[in-house]
């Protein structure tokens, strides 16, 4: 007696079933390891934004601390600050009202050079930039020793100084120093280039000095009131309030990260 033989298999609808199930389990499966990778990918791009705004804001915070505080000035367009860096600061003797050496009472830091400058009782970004008569070049630096105790410097002898500082505090000077947001998204720090009585801007830094580029991605638009990097919002005789905006960019995302942050000048002349 003869059995019949059962087939065994799939049918074509079978088929189709599970080629559609496994093409669903798939999709999903890659658009959870996508979603994920993409979650690790902005972590990372937020947290170089997060770095590299912390660094910036710190760097010329760092910088404003230590500048002669009526140097402090913003450009029309709101996309440069600059400032006049100090080296060193004592107190003086005596006003060399009708001479050119000025006695600075010692101990005292003494790596500056002739040619550097010495400001007493600048009060105003003029007087800062453009007044000889508050602010004079260094031409002979005689060292001190401890039994005169301070050290004496020679100045340009063409003009006199004006006014006397109420503490006598007297500042050695460094060149001016410029950072900027450029229109193609650079931070830029400028430097080297002189003292202009008339800030420089984004016209004319370039090439005339050092460059030194800080950070791609800084993408402010100063046609926004809130988005301009560099704002002055106090300033009296005391004390200058300059408010840092920054706004970091990413090349991994379309995010944006916005930093504030405020720093005040002393005015101590």
């Amino acid at each position: 007696m003869m059995r019949t033989q059962k087939q065994h298999g799939f049918t074509l609808i079978e088929l189709i079933i599970v080629i559609v199930l496994l093409g669903i389990v798939g999709v999903g499966g890659y658009q959870f390891v996508g979603f994920g990778t993409q979650i690790y990918v902005d972590a990372v791009a937020r947290d170089e934004q997060v770095s590299k705004g912390r660094f910036l804001l710190e760097r010329l915070t760092k910088e404003l601390e230590n500048v002669l505080p009526a140097s402090v000035r913003v450009s029309a367009d709101y996309r440069c600050i600059e400032y006049i860096p100090v080296t060193a600061g004592s107190i003086y003797t005596q006003l060399p009202f009708q001479s050119n050496l000025l006695q600075v009472v010692t101990p005292f830091q003494d790596d500056f050079e002739v040619g550097q400058r010495i400001a007493i009782f600048a009060q105003t970004e003029t007087h800062a930039y453009a007044d000889d008569r508050r602010v004079k070049e260094v031409t002979v630096i005689n060292d001190d020793t401890p039994a005169a105790g301070y050290t004496e410097f020679e100045l340009d002898p063409t003009t006199r100084f004006q006014r006397e500082s109420p503490a006598k505090r007297v500042y050695i000077l460094d060149d001016p120093v410029s950072w900027c947001v450029t229109t193609t998204n650079r931070l830029v720090r400028f430097s080297g280039y002189g003292v202009e009585a008339t800030q420089p801007d984004l016209l004319t830094l370039p090439g005339t000095g050092v460059e030194d580029v800080m950070a791609n991605f800084v993408v402010n638009n100063v046609a926004v009131a809130a988005e301009r990097p560099f704002q002055e919002v106090a300033n009296d005789v005391r004390r200058k309030t300059i408010e840092l905006v920054l706004i970091i960019g990413s090349a991994r995302s379309s995010e944006r990260l916005t930093m504030h942050h405020g720093v005040t000048i002393v005015n101590l002349p």
